[in-house]
């Protein structure tokens, strides 16, 4: 994470910092995974962080879904009208 952030691989602003954003996600999922690993955890309490984990995936694919995808395609339609005129 560290990387993509001094580094900044891609070269639009706004998928840097969604690299950094869903780096941050899988490692805060990371942590709860840390969870499983007493063996004295309730099962209600592996219920919910399984279902803490679930919400936090589907939290960040509904993210990258709701502003990468209008996102791209207004990247497309700039890319044809700019198209149009040559």
């Amino acid at each position: 994470m560290i990387l993509l952030i001094a580094a900044r691989p891609f070269h639009e602003g706004i998928v840097n910092f969604f690299a950094v954003l869903n780096e941050l996600f899988l490692f805060i999922i990371g942590c709860y995974l840390f969870m499983y690993l007493d063996e004295n955890i309730s099962r209600e309490n592996q219920y919910f962080f399984a279902w803490v984990i679930i919400f936090l995936v589907v939290v960040q694919m509904m993210i990258n879904i709701c502003v990468m995808i209008p996102y791209k395609i207004a990247e497309l339609i700039v890319n044809c009208k700019n198209n149009k005129r040559k």
